[in-house]
């Protein structure tokens, strides 16, 4: 174990990508402290509220409670979930072919799996233009028919 940890600490790569991920990680901190407003309670809570509405995932209570808009969201949480296992699937298939070492077996699995997901992500982006053109659709003419 001594030896593992010795040779990590002399190998110049090892260092250098270390000291290189320690500064990355501190300049993101305080740029990121930068981004936090001073201000008091009160304008913090309006300033987050202004925050939350822009982003579009705000819930209004007079739209959100239809049925169009449960369906709509319902649908939007699913794609979304099977986009981050397909991320994952991604960067799995990734990992086996980086460690395949050469076997063609693993490197073939890894190619398999890494299509799979590429394919499978494509279709969810399609699924979500089609949502989200059906959910628009719904949302125009349930306005216009009241």
């Amino acid at each position: 174990m001594k030896k593992i940890i010795y040779s990590l600490a002399t190998n110049r790569m090892t260092r250098s990508i270390v000291i290189t991920s320690v500064i990355i990680l501190v300049m993101g901190l305080t740029q990121a402290t930068s981004l936090v407003p001073a201000a008091s309670g009160a304008d913090v809570w309006s300033e987050l509220d202004t925050a939350t509405k822009s982003t579009g995932f705000y819930d209004d209570p007079a739209t959100s409670d239809t049925l169009e808009m449960r369906i709509a969201s319902m649908i939007q949480t699913a794609l979304s979930v099977v986009g981050i296992i397909l991320l994952i699937l991604i960067i799995y298939g990734g990992f086996l072919w980086m460690t395949a070492g050469g076997n063609e077996e693993k490197v073939g699995k890894a190619r398999k799996i890494l299509k799979n997901a590429v394919i499978g992500i494509l279709i969810v982006f399609m699924a979500y233009g089609i949502a989200e053109f059906v959910v628009s659709r719904v949302e125009t003419s349930s306005e216009v028919a009241e």
